[in-house]
């Protein structure tokens, strides 16, 4: 994958996660189906919170490691 081919597919990643939870209900979010494990909102605020990061890391590193690191988490 090249850098603007990273790129794109970190952009896409919003996306996707909007989509992975479209239609769930706010207790379906806030739902531990596993006990001590992340609920769906919190694994996605953390998503956002490192997307934010990253970004400001990306701006200023100009990285493609900080790049392909984040799509691979979004990918997860």
């Amino acid at each position: 994958m090249n850098k603007a081919e990273l790129i794109e597919s970190y952009a896409r990643g919003a996306q996707q996660l909007r989509d992975a939870v479209k239609g769930m209900t706010r207790d379906q979010l806030e739902a531990r189906p596993v006990a001590g494990k992340w609920s769906t909102l919190e694994v996605v605020c953390h998503i956002a919170d490192f997307d934010i990061r990253s970004e400001e890391h990306t701006s200023e590193l100009q990285s493609p490691y900080v790049i392909s690191y984040a799509v691979f988490c979004l990918k997860k």
